[in-house]
């Protein structure tokens, strides 16, 4: 019997595709090195799933009535949050084992992403990374900038296979 691949989610930016806001991506070498290579590394953009173009204007994180909004910066009277919302409902059946975040992504970022309020500046997650969180709570994250990190990754490799075989 074939045993179910370990799938990453992985903002697909970090994968080399070119779905940045500015048309560019962030290609992360380590990604393609051997410690990644026996799992199965699902590319994915939040943005670009709910149907933004590439390039496109950038948003950010706002807080509105108490909430965090995903807003053009052009124009806050765009809102994404909804679509980001409902697009990580639609991940969290995706038989994921782990999802390592682009950050201060005002989608993928975990943790990192800046949070602009009137009352003071703060850091939080991006709509898509926190609403998957949500669904999912004990999915291991971990953000693009923590993978330089040996003890980190070493940890998050853990978290992922423990994951995995809690799933069975």
């Amino acid at each position: 019997m074939l045993k179910p691949p370990i799938r990453i989610g992985v903002s697909a930016c970090l994968l080399g595709q070119s779905v940045r806001y500015d048309g560019g991506h962030k290609q992360l070498a380590i990604l393609q090195q051997e410690i990644f290579q026996s799992f199965d590394l699902l590319a994915i953009c939040p943005e670009v799933a709910i149907g933004l173009s590439v390039p496109r204007k950038p948003m950010h994180i706002i807080v509105s009535a108490n909430e965090f909004r995903a807003v053009q910066i052009q124009n806050p009277s765009l809102d994404f949050t909804d679509q980001l919302k409902q697009y990580a409902l639609k991940i969290a059946s995706e038989s994921l084992h782990g999802f390592i975040c682009k950050s201060r992504s005002p989608s993928c970022g975990y943790l990192s992403t800046p949070v602009h309020s009137e009352v003071k500046p703060e850091l939080g997650s991006g709509i898509f990374a926190q609403q998957l969180k949500d669904y999912l709570p004990r999915l291991p994250m971990l953000e693009d900038t923590d993978l330089s990190n040996n003890a980190a990754c070493r940890l998050f490799i853990e978290q992922v296979l423990a994951y995995f075989h809690a799933q069975k």
